[in-house]
């Protein structure tokens, strides 16, 4: 019987950057046994390409534009439900540890999340919630090794200082890449296990119910993994990217310019980071790096798991790993995450596993608003209200069970002016987008199986049918509250 559950959430990770998921050499025995164990999922498929929305979209089973967190950098007045909220209603107990990243993390004070407000708390153990729902939340900020919250206070405790963090660049490389100096049991990926570690053992001493969300900051760029984590992780034996720069002619202006490094969330800009793209080099190193950022996650992902099963608590509980976005990682000469369609941006890996669910492989399409809807099935708690996602526990249990034909993207830049709103429809075998001013996109995995081109021009009836369906879909996924309570 299912009573608890850990939900663990990686940052920027593709898919197949484990070996479960094909990776060649990658070294992630505890996400393979994981998986091995449990229901590996091959079309999961994010909510929105970037951070803050896809958070928020697996934490409250809603779409961006319903639950009002559309894009990074915002900050809500009025706070939708999370499943830690209503999950916490219902008497289990409630704690996130690592990076929630549910509000911005920059220099306004006014963010529970910035790095400025908790430059200011002297002792960060007197501030541990609540917030969105959790009532326990021990925190890193941000991204790469950063000392501050309760990590930097766990730092300090730990016998660690500021040198610890030092980070060694790659000699006339991109500055977002290189090792950190910090030793592996200092680094946040150590924390996040310890301190979830030292939640399950309060929550089986007290005999609580629990949902406790687990979130590394890694293997989100800067591509900085501890020096030692490097060793035996050889660039050469890395998976070369996907095609190049000279795939984008078919797509939108905004593929090139990223690609020449004149494209960010607040447009096209002049000047050109690196035309050309990336050195084949450059870009193998950057894929060893991250590579070792998921050696990490996955050695600490050991230590949960075995202190889960050594405590008694893995017969009653349900595990979920998974990840809020990829990373293009060089494919078709892009980095990072945002308006690309690209199956390593979007398909992300997810894992479940938990006493009386299926084993094996799953090629259903589902999405990340059918988490949140799918636990509280599974704990058999209250339905989550306003929720737009499926609840995908039959197929959990039998994977004959059908779940849905196509999952609905979204995306938003922000910026004002420099706004461009898309949604997508993605399936098993094809992709289409269509852009507020008119421009489109189709990936037809059946003959394109590696995203080279669009294939909108050629496939104009399947445009058609599909631009229907997105309207549809869009239609019929409108948000569902508050509740009404009359006529007039």
């Amino acid at each position: 019987m299912i009573r608890n559950v850990l939900f663990v959430l990686t940052d920027q990770q593709r898919k197949d950057s484990m070996g479960c998921y094909g990776h060649p050499s990658a070294r992630t025995p505890n996400l393979d046994g994981l998986a091995q164990g449990g229901l590996r999922f091959e079309n999961n498929i994010v909510a929105h390409p970037i951070c803050m929305p896809s958070r928020m979209s697996i934490l409250t089973g809603q779409h961006p534009r319903n639950h009002g967190l559309w894009t990074n950098g915002l900050l809500l007045e009025h706070w939708p439900l999370t499943i830690a909220e209503h999950l916490r209603r219902q008497g289990y107990r409630t704690a996130s540890i690592g990076k929630i990243h549910l509000s911005p993390t920059g220099s306004d004070a006014r963010s529970w999340e910035s790095r400025r407000r908790w430059a200011d708390i002297e002792d960060p153990s007197s501030q541990t919630g609540p917030y969105q729902g959790f009532e326990h939340v021990e925190l890193t900020i941000g991204h790469g090794c950063q000392a501050v919250a309760h990590y930097g206070q766990w730092l300090k405790e730990k016998g660690g200082n500021e040198a610890d963090l030092e980070l060694l660049r790659d000699p006339d490389l991109h500055e977002a890449c290189g090792v950190r100096a910090i030793p592996r049991e200092l680094h946040p990926s150590a924390f996040v296990a310890e301190r979830t570690m030292a939640f399950l053992d309060r929550a089986k001493e007290d005999g609580a119910l629990f949902f406790a969300h687990v979130s590394f900051p890694d293997p989100h760029h800067p591509y900085e993994p501890p020096s030692v984590a490097m060793e035996g992780v050889e660039v050469e034996a890395q998976p070369t990217p996907v095609g190049g720069g000279e795939d984008l002619s078919s797509r939108p202006p905004h593929y090139a310019a990223r690609y020449n490094g004149a494209f960010g969330r607040k447009g096209i800009v002049e000047k050109e980071k690196h035309p050309g793209g990336f050195p084949a080099d450059y870009i193998q190193l950057i894929r060893a790096r991250t590579t070792a950022m998921v050696e990490e996650v996955d050695r600490n992902m050991g230590r949960i798991l075995d202190h889960l099963k050594t405590s008694g608590l893995e017969e009653e509980t349900l595990v979920v790993f998974t990840a809020d976005h990829g990373d293009a990682l060089g494919d078709h000469g892009i980095f990072g995450k945002g308006p690309y369609t690209f199956r390593s941006v979007i398909n992300t890996p997810l894992l479940i596993k938990g006493p009386g669910l299926a084993r094996g492989v799953s090629d259903a399409v589902v999405s990340d608003v059918d988490l949140a809807p799918t636990i509280c099935s599974l704990l058999d708690a209250d339905p989550l209200p306003h929720a737009n996602g499926m609840d995908l526990s039959d197929h959990l249990r039998d994977t004959s069970a059908p779940t849905r034909d196509f999952a609905l993207l979204e995306h938003r830049n922000g910026f004002g002016e420099k706004d461009v709103a898309s949604a997508a429809l993605v399936g098993k075998d094809e992709t289409y987008i269509r852009y507020q001013n008119g421009e489109e996109e189709l990936n037809d995995l059946k003959t394109d199986p590696q995203e080279f081109h669009s294939h909108h021009r050629e496939k104009k009836e399947r445009v058609m049918e599909l631009r229907t369906q997105l309207l549809d879909t869009l239609l019929a996924t409108q948000q569902k509250g508050p509740e009404q309570i009359s006529h007039a």
